[in-house]
């Protein structure tokens, strides 16, 4: 089933007037606006919980290793906790950093993107894996893939033009080739 403009642009969240700018290579004032609100924020949220885990974890292993019973000198088992409470926040801060660039591209990346306010374009047929369907650009000079929930409304047969973000390849919007 071939999809109207209207109904891409509401299954995809742009406009007509986004996808007129994304045809002449430019984002939109409110796809920018869209961009730094939900991806960046996630980031500084991540940044203040680790601030907040240290600032709770801390205090909390320096009463028990202070308190503890168990030893006569509290020293050995202040030093194990705080140890652990560094190898916590080395595995927190590594699966904070894999997690936002797994689901949102790189921060950098983005930023740049806003910045530049330029918008990308390939043409692609939807495809689908094991990993969920994407669009992949197999002419351009490094292959960009582009992953959407909505784009297993997509009809498999037609042929789209893909609108996107050049460095952190988020789609902006697309249309009917």
């Amino acid at each position: 089933m071939t999809h109207t403009l209207d109904e891409l642009a509401q299954l995809f969240d742009f406009t007509l007037d986004d996808l007129e700018h994304n045809r002449r290579g430019m984002m939109s004032l409110r796809q920018r606006r869209k961009l730094t609100p939900s991806n960046l924020r996630f980031l500084t949220t991540q940044r203040l919980l680790t601030s907040i885990i240290v600032l709770v974890l801390v205090p909390v292993v320096v009463a028990i290793g202070l308190t503890s019973p168990a030893f006569t000198n509290p020293q050995p088992l202040f030093t194990i906790m705080i140890v652990i409470a560094l190898i916590g926040l080395l595995i927190n801060s590594y699966l904070v950093r894999r997690m936002w660039r797994y689901h949102f591209g790189d921060a950098r990346a983005i930023r740049a993107d806003i910045a530049e306010n330029a918008a990308a374009s390939f043409i692609a047929q939807p495809a689908e894996d094991a990993d969920g369907v994407y669009l992949e650009s197999a002419h351009t000079a490094e292959p960009v893939v582009i992953m959407h929930d909505n784009l297993v409304a997509l009809d498999s047969e037609t042929v789209y033009i893909v609108y996107h973000t050049p460095r952190s390849h988020i789609l902006l919007s697309l249309e009917p080739a």
